[in-house]
């Protein structure tokens, strides 16, 4: 036993004055490599930890001689967590291998522990080293995959789902959030080549994606999933929609907007449509003129069939189906305010040619009153 003693030798951080197990050089901590750029405050404390941990493996002497294979030089620890070295030989330091993480462990070991891991946070050098670490491991495919797994198998559960979805709306509608958002929003778009490059990235993915997202809308399940999406979301943000829809009827107000919006979504006179003007052009010939596609805006709307020949007079057309519930007088009291007298006809109405005439003929040869008090 006295010859194991002898051959023990004294930690060379030079600074405790402990010894040490067989087979090391240094105490757990005590690495000269480890210990470079620590507060004097810091270095006291460690010391005091250092001292704690040989305490406890005091009597805990191994009987190998150490003739085996050479020991590898200290290491990060394989645990990619804590950031530090290990002694010569280990792969990870004592307690922070992952499948015995916390086990076989004192209180007293637990709280060194605690302490080393927090100091251990301090260090820019240990973060640095962690960040390396974590990006080394998230690389690699497995680790990718076993991610990927892990995170769909947590948002299958609908529950689960509900409840994160309802935190992170609770968080964004903070006030504090909202205006730390916009700053941020600002300060980078504020920026011309940040604002460049975005623009060449939405075009870009127009451009790749054109087919596949044309495609993808003329589906009904497509398009019934966007639209439940839009009401939810004003349902939620009542005030955001009232903001859209107020800039909505600004932009519709400018009749380059109105005829972009109509091209762009390839506006075109549909069967009913044809069927009345040819009805118009027998009963009154070259009096009224097809506009429906965005030639003429009033008022953010754009009317059917408007007068050719000086009388402000507008012919609307509505279906049965696609305006079902709404009140024509509305469309009227629209008109009216730019001095236009506006007839309404259903769909319906097409299949009685005989009262269709006699509609026409009153309301053509009728004088305009919004026209003249427009005039006075």
């Amino acid at each position: 036993m006295m010859g194991k003693l002898n051959r023990r030798k004294l930690c060379e951080c030079n600074t405790c004055g402990l010894y040490v197990k067989l087979g090391r050089r240094f105490i757990k901590g005590h690495n000269t490599s480890w210990n470079k750029g620590l507060s004097k405050e810091t270095d006291n404390r460690l010391l005091q930890v250092s001292q704690k941990v040989s305490r406890t493996l005091t009597g805990r002497v191994s009987s190998r001689k150490g003739t085996g294979k050479p020991k590898s030089p200290p290491q990060l620890c394989a645990c990619n967590e804590c950031g530090l070295m290990t002694n010569p030989g280990c792969k990870y330091i004592k307690g922070h291998n992952k499948g015995m993480l916390g086990k076989h462990l004192t209180e007293e070991q637990k709280s060194v522990q605690s302490v080393v891991q927090k100091i251990a946070q301090i260090r820019s050098d240990v973060r640095e080293k962690r960040k390396i670490s974590r990006q080394i491991t998230d690389a690699k495919p497995e680790v990718k995959k076993k991610r990927s797994d892990a995170t769909r198998k947590c948002w299958l559960d609908q529950e689960r789902r509900k409840r994160q979805s309802e935190m992170v709306r609770i968080e964004q509608n903070k006030p504090e959030r909202k205006k730390q958002n916009s700053e941020r929003a600002k300060i980078v778009l504020s920026k011309p080549e940040v604002r460049e490059k975005a623009k060449e990235g939405q075009e870009k993915y127009r451009q790749n994606h054109k087919e596949e997202i044309s495609e993808r809308n003329k589906r009904p399940e497509a398009r019934s999933k966007i639209s439940n999406s839009v009401k939810k979301f004003y349902l939620y943000h009542p005030e955001t929609g009232d903001e859209h829809a107020r800039m909505m009827r600004e932009k519709w107000q400018d009749p380059i907007y109105v005829q972009k919006q109509m091209k762009a979504r390839n506006v075109r006179q549909n069967k009913t449509e044809k069927q009345l003007e040819d009805t118009i052009n027998k009963i009154l010939p070259n009096e009224y003129k097809f506009v429906g596609h965005g030639e003429v805006v009033i008022g953010g709307k754009c009317p059917d069939f408007i007068n050719i020949n000086g009388q402000k007079k507008i012919i609307e057309l509505y279906g049965d189906y696609w305006h079902d519930g709404q009140n024509p007088q509305d469309r009227i009291n629209i008109f009216k305010e730019y001095g236009y007298d506006t007839l309404v006809i259903w769909e319906h109405e097409l299949k009685d040619i005989d009262k269709l005439k006699v509609k026409l003929n009153e309301f053509h040869i009728k004088i305009n009153p919004y026209s003249i008090h427009m005039e006075k």
